[in-house]
């Protein structure tokens, strides 16, 4: 038996499967994704055969998540345009 299969039989048995909403699943799948979890294993979690399904209608872009990476980016350019700027050469003391 699959994992997906022990884990459906576990769900039908589960006493708050209404409390399982789709918001709750979709707070569920976008938190797991925060915390660095695969999409194949949030896919089996929430017992879906297509792991397209998971990421489409599932797993929501974070605004924080977004900032993040743009600012990670800035660093990595602004830091690569620094290293590549030459050093000063035949420059000129007009502090004498």
């Amino acid at each position: 038996m699959s994992f997906s299969d022990r884990h459906r039989r576990q769900k039908a048995n589960f006493p708050f499967e209404d409390f399982l909403s789709l918001a709750y699943r979709r707070g569920l799948a976008t938190n797991l994704k925060r915390l660095g979890i695969p999409d194949m294993v949030i896919e089996a979690i929430l017992c879906h055969t297509d792991v397209g399904t998971t990421q489409r209608f599932y797993i929501k872009t974070v605004w924080k998540d977004v900032e993040d990476a743009m600012k990670q980016l800035e660093r990595k350019i602004y830091g690569a345009a620094v290293a590549q700027q030459p050093e000063p050469t035949g420059l000129i003391n007009l502090t004498k």
